[in-house]
């Protein structure tokens, strides 16, 4: 949607014209990222090939860019922490009451594990600081997607969905 605006507004001021932006690929690349995810999940073959696009884009980013790159990933890794809770109920309609997305916790568990494969390769190839920054995120996105799995085994809700209101989340 952000290249197709961008591309828009680019035909409208002319061919010569460059049109800049101080936003970085990779902060647009996170956006984008999140607004999937705030769509509910990612069952459908669509979600999750646009997801892994994100995270490769986040990933391309972080290992060609600079700081700003890095904390990009890092936003991403930090909204995955509290995804799916931190996704607002969407109304549907004025007088009706606001709808709770549902999210299995197979879903949490395979987005959780991608970001951390995915921060796991950048990792690497980063300055040691930067380094250093993603890999204690990387951390706490391993924490949670163990714990994940543990209430998936424990609880044998393995393809049920919860509200994002539930309280194991």
């Amino acid at each position: 949607e952000a290249y197709g605006l961008i591309n828009q507004a680019a035909g409208e001021k002319g061919k010569n014209n460059i049109i800049s932006s101080p936003n970085t690929k990779s902060f647009v690349a996170f956006c984008q990222f999140r607004h999937i995810l705030s769509k509910g999940g990612v069952s459908s073959e669509e979600n999750v090939r646009a997801a892994k696009e994100c995270l490769r884009r986040l990933a391309s980013g972080s290992v060609t860019g600079g700081d700003s790159e890095v904390d990009s990933m890092i936003d991403a890794a930090k909204f995955m922490l509290s995804w799916p809770k931190n996704i607002v109920p969407v109304s549907r309609g004025t007088n009706s009451i606001p709808t709770a997305t549902i999210v299995s916790i197979q879903e949490i568990i395979l987005a959780l594990n991608a970001m951390s494969m995915t921060m796991k390769g950048v990792a690497n190839a980063l300055n040691a600081y930067n380094s250093q920054r993603l890999q204690e995120m990387k951390a706490k996105i391993d924490d949670r997607h163990t714990a994940m799995k543990g209430l998936r085994f424990l609880t044998g809700l393995d393809r049920d969905k919860i509200s994002i209101n539930d309280p194991y989340l």
